[in-house]
Formats: C-alpha cells, structure tokens, sequence
C-alpha cells in the first residue's frame, strides 16, 4: 500500500516463498533510468531479502522470466534476477545461507 500511495512501481506477482516471510519495510525512489522500489524481507533466522523493482527496465530483454530467474554473485551478496511484463526484479540476500544457487532458487517454489 505505501508504495502504491508514493508511486513506486510493484511486482506483478511474487515469488511463492517470499508470501511466507515477514516485509520489514520499504522504499521507493526515482533514478536517470526510471522509478524503483525496494522492499525488504526477513526470514527467520534473521536473515534480510531484498526485493528491488525496477520500472520499465531498458535492458529487461536480455533477463529470463520469473519461472527460471539467473542467479549471480558479488562478494557476500547472491541475486536472483529476472523480468516480468514491464518490470526487472532482483532479490538480493547476504550471508552464509544464501551463498548457493539453491537457497535463492528455493524461494520460487511453492
């Protein structure tokens, strides 16, 4: 709802194992390349996801679609990455849970 009200562009639909976990808040701004949101997730252990919507993305054709999103890492952080209508998405998550392809890609299954 805040970021509907503040204009921030929201996910068509979310991957099955985020409607699971608690939203610890979120965040919405404006770049050279468009309007983003953020929205932030909590697991039980404490870890944090980081939701990242990106609107309109230009570059949105080279990703895969939700059902078989690309994983990648930098340093700490893995990011799963993928489009869906108008809209680039990556979930990002940190620490030693999230340093394999299978802990992120568990979270689009239901």
């Amino acid at each position: 709802t805040w970021l509907s009200e503040k204009g921030g562009p929201l996910p068509d639909r979310l991957p099955p194992g985020l409607a699971q976990l608690g939203v610890l808040g979120c965040q919405t701004w404006e770049t050279s390349r468009g309007k983003v949101s953020l929205v932030c997730f909590v697991r039980g252990n404490k870890e944090m996801i980081h939701l990242y919507v990106f609107e309109n993305a230009r570059d949105r054709a080279s990703l895969p679609d939700m059902g078989a999103p690309r994983i990648e890492r930098s340093g700490e952080w893995s990011f799963a990455l993928w489009k869906e209508g108008g809209n680039a998405y990556a979930l990002g998550a940190m620490g030693p849970d999230v340093q394999t392809d299978k802990s992120l890609r568990a979270l689009f299954r239901a």
